[in-house]
Protein backbone atom coordinates (compact mmCIF):
# COMPACT_ATOMS: atom_id res chain seq x y z
CA UNK A 1 0.00 0.00 0.00
CA UNK A 2 1.23 3.46 -0.85
CA UNK A 3 1.30 6.33 1.56
CA UNK A 4 -0.26 9.65 0.54
CA UNK A 5 3.15 11.21 -0.25
CA UNK A 6 4.52 8.52 -2.62
CA UNK A 7 4.29 8.78 -6.40
CA UNK A 8 1.48 6.63 -7.87
CA UNK A 9 2.54 3.70 -10.07
CA UNK A 10 0.87 5.13 -13.17
CA UNK A 11 2.96 8.30 -12.91
CA UNK A 12 6.13 6.20 -12.83
CA UNK A 13 4.92 4.25 -15.88
CA UNK A 14 4.20 7.48 -17.78
CA UNK A 15 7.67 8.82 -16.95
CA UNK A 16 9.30 5.59 -18.18
CA UNK A 17 7.28 5.70 -21.39
CA UNK A 18 8.24 9.35 -21.92
CA UNK A 19 11.92 8.41 -21.65
CA UNK A 20 11.64 6.08 -24.68
CA UNK A 21 12.89 7.32 -28.04
CA UNK A 22 10.51 7.80 -30.97
CA UNK A 23 11.65 4.56 -32.62
CA UNK A 24 11.09 2.59 -29.41
CA UNK A 25 7.58 4.02 -29.09
CA UNK A 26 6.93 3.30 -32.77
CA UNK A 27 8.09 -0.30 -32.35
CA UNK A 28 5.82 -0.74 -29.31
CA UNK A 29 2.88 0.73 -31.24
CA UNK A 30 3.50 -1.54 -34.24
CA UNK A 31 3.83 -4.56 -31.98
CA UNK A 32 0.49 -3.80 -30.28
CA UNK A 33 -1.35 -2.91 -33.51
CA UNK A 34 -0.19 -5.83 -35.63
CA UNK A 35 -0.08 -8.36 -32.82
CA UNK A 36 -2.94 -8.31 -30.29
CA UNK A 37 -5.17 -5.79 -32.11
CA UNK A 38 -4.95 -7.70 -35.40
CA UNK A 39 -5.70 -11.03 -33.70
CA UNK A 40 -8.60 -9.58 -31.69
CA UNK A 41 -10.04 -8.14 -34.90
CA UNK A 42 -9.58 -11.48 -36.64
CA UNK A 43 -11.28 -13.38 -33.80
CA UNK A 44 -14.07 -10.82 -33.36
CA UNK A 45 -15.11 -10.90 -37.00
CA UNK A 46 -14.42 -14.45 -38.22
CA UNK A 47 -17.35 -14.59 -40.66
CA UNK A 48 -18.95 -11.82 -42.62
CA UNK A 49 -22.48 -11.57 -43.96
CA UNK A 50 -21.15 -10.51 -47.34
CA UNK A 51 -17.79 -11.20 -48.98
CA UNK A 52 -17.41 -7.44 -49.52
CA UNK A 53 -17.06 -6.85 -45.76
CA UNK A 54 -14.29 -9.45 -45.50
CA UNK A 55 -12.57 -8.03 -48.57
CA UNK A 56 -12.71 -4.47 -47.20
CA UNK A 57 -11.28 -5.54 -43.85
CA UNK A 58 -8.52 -7.53 -45.57
CA UNK A 59 -7.68 -4.54 -47.79
CA UNK A 60 -7.61 -2.20 -44.78
CA UNK A 61 -5.17 -4.48 -42.94
CA UNK A 62 -3.09 -4.89 -46.11
CA UNK A 63 -2.88 -1.11 -46.51
CA UNK A 64 -1.96 -0.70 -42.83
CA UNK A 65 0.77 -3.33 -43.16
CA UNK A 66 2.12 -1.68 -46.31
CA UNK A 67 2.31 1.74 -44.67
CA UNK A 68 3.91 0.23 -41.56
CA UNK A 69 6.57 -1.53 -43.63
CA UNK A 70 7.44 1.73 -45.40
CA UNK A 71 7.68 3.58 -42.09
CA UNK A 72 9.76 0.81 -40.49
CA UNK A 73 12.16 0.78 -43.44
CA UNK A 74 12.42 4.56 -43.29
CA UNK A 75 13.47 4.43 -39.63
CA UNK A 76 16.51 2.38 -40.65
CA UNK A 77 17.78 5.19 -42.89
CA UNK A 78 16.72 8.32 -41.02
CA UNK A 79 18.70 9.55 -38.07
CA UNK A 80 16.97 8.57 -34.83
CA UNK A 81 16.30 10.76 -31.85
CA UNK A 82 19.46 10.74 -29.72
CA UNK A 83 19.15 8.70 -26.57
CA UNK A 84 22.66 9.23 -25.28
CA UNK A 85 23.82 5.72 -26.20
CA UNK A 86 25.15 4.88 -29.65
CA UNK A 87 24.22 1.23 -29.22
CA UNK A 88 20.67 2.09 -28.18
CA UNK A 89 20.38 4.42 -31.18
CA UNK A 90 21.59 1.71 -33.56
CA UNK A 91 19.18 -0.86 -32.12
CA UNK A 92 16.42 1.75 -32.23
CA UNK A 93 16.85 2.13 -35.99
CA UNK A 94 16.01 -1.53 -36.58
CA UNK A 95 13.54 -2.00 -33.71
CA UNK A 96 10.35 -1.01 -35.62
CA UNK A 97 11.26 -3.34 -38.49
CA UNK A 98 12.03 -6.17 -36.06
CA UNK A 99 8.78 -5.60 -34.13
CA UNK A 100 6.81 -5.63 -37.36
CA UNK A 101 8.52 -8.81 -38.56
CA UNK A 102 7.92 -10.62 -35.26
CA UNK A 103 4.25 -9.65 -35.10
CA UNK A 104 3.50 -10.43 -38.74
CA UNK A 105 5.15 -13.85 -38.52
CA UNK A 106 3.58 -14.58 -35.13
CA UNK A 107 0.11 -13.40 -36.14
CA UNK A 108 0.32 -15.40 -39.39
CA UNK A 109 1.19 -18.56 -37.49
CA UNK A 110 -1.66 -18.00 -35.01
CA UNK A 111 -4.05 -17.15 -37.85
CA UNK A 112 -3.08 -20.39 -39.62
CA UNK A 113 -3.85 -22.35 -36.44
CA UNK A 114 -7.24 -20.61 -36.13
CA UNK A 115 -8.04 -21.45 -39.76
CA UNK A 116 -6.99 -25.10 -39.36
CA UNK A 117 -9.05 -25.47 -36.18
CA UNK A 118 -12.06 -23.92 -37.93
CA UNK A 119 -11.81 -26.37 -40.84
CA UNK A 120 -11.37 -29.37 -38.52
CA UNK A 121 -14.41 -28.25 -36.54
CA UNK A 122 -16.41 -27.96 -39.76
CA UNK A 123 -15.31 -31.47 -40.79
CA UNK A 124 -16.25 -32.86 -37.34
CA UNK A 125 -19.69 -31.18 -37.48
CA UNK A 126 -20.29 -32.75 -40.89
CA UNK A 127 -18.85 -36.16 -40.08
CA UNK A 128 -22.20 -37.80 -40.80
CA UNK A 129 -22.01 -36.50 -44.40
CA UNK A 130 -18.38 -37.60 -44.78
CA UNK A 131 -18.89 -41.11 -43.40
CA UNK A 132 -19.10 -44.11 -45.68
CA UNK A 133 -16.87 -45.17 -48.52
CA UNK A 134 -14.28 -42.52 -49.32
CA UNK A 135 -13.96 -40.18 -51.10
CA UNK A 136 -16.80 -38.01 -49.83
CA UNK A 137 -17.11 -34.22 -49.76
CA UNK A 138 -18.94 -31.38 -48.03
CA UNK A 139 -18.95 -27.91 -49.60
CA UNK A 140 -17.67 -25.25 -47.19
CA UNK A 141 -18.24 -22.23 -49.43
CA UNK A 142 -19.24 -21.57 -53.00
CA UNK A 143 -18.09 -18.48 -54.85
CA UNK A 144 -19.99 -16.67 -57.56
CA UNK A 145 -19.98 -17.51 -60.48
CA UNK A 146 -18.06 -20.72 -59.82
CA UNK A 147 -15.50 -22.26 -57.52
CA UNK A 148 -15.27 -22.52 -53.77
CA UNK A 149 -13.90 -24.63 -50.95
CA UNK A 150 -14.78 -28.07 -49.61
CA UNK A 151 -13.70 -30.66 -47.08
CA UNK A 152 -12.97 -33.97 -48.78
CA UNK A 153 -12.52 -37.24 -46.93
CA UNK A 154 -9.83 -39.19 -48.75
CA UNK A 155 -7.52 -41.04 -46.36
CA UNK A 156 -5.21 -42.58 -48.94
CA UNK A 157 -4.94 -40.04 -51.75
CA UNK A 158 -4.56 -36.31 -52.30
CA UNK A 159 -7.85 -35.22 -53.93
CA UNK A 160 -5.99 -33.16 -56.55
CA UNK A 161 -4.87 -36.50 -58.03
CA UNK A 162 -8.50 -37.56 -58.69
CA UNK A 163 -9.75 -37.88 -62.25
CA UNK A 164 -11.68 -34.88 -63.61
CA UNK A 165 -14.85 -36.98 -63.51
CA UNK A 166 -14.38 -37.79 -59.80
CA UNK A 167 -13.67 -34.11 -59.02
CA UNK A 168 -16.82 -33.09 -60.86
CA UNK A 169 -18.82 -35.69 -58.93
CA UNK A 170 -17.46 -34.52 -55.54
CA UNK A 171 -17.48 -30.72 -55.84
CA UNK A 172 -19.11 -29.97 -59.18
CA UNK A 173 -15.86 -28.46 -60.39
CA UNK A 174 -12.15 -28.97 -60.92
CA UNK A 175 -10.01 -29.35 -57.76
CA UNK A 176 -7.16 -26.85 -57.90
CA UNK A 177 -5.33 -27.41 -54.59
CA UNK A 178 -5.74 -29.17 -51.26
CA UNK A 179 -4.26 -28.92 -47.75
CA UNK A 180 -4.30 -31.89 -45.39
CA UNK A 181 -6.35 -31.33 -42.23
CA UNK A 182 -5.67 -34.69 -40.60
CA UNK A 183 -5.04 -38.30 -41.60
CA UNK A 184 -8.47 -38.58 -43.31
CA UNK A 185 -9.61 -35.12 -44.40
CA UNK A 186 -8.42 -32.47 -46.85
CA UNK A 187 -9.47 -28.85 -47.32
CA UNK A 188 -9.66 -28.16 -51.05
CA UNK A 189 -10.22 -25.27 -53.43
CA UNK A 190 -12.13 -25.89 -56.62
CA UNK A 191 -13.04 -23.86 -59.67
Amino acid sequence: MQDKFSIPDWVTAVKKFASLTFNEKLAAGMFILFGPVFLITRLSYPNFESPIEGLLLALAWLLAHGIAVLIAIATVFFRPQRSGSDRRDLIGRFLPLAALLVTVVGASMINEQIWTHKMRTFAARNDHLLSGTAPKSVIYSEEIPDGGTAVIRSPNQNPTEFTPEKSLELVNGNLTSCDRLDDRDWFCWFG
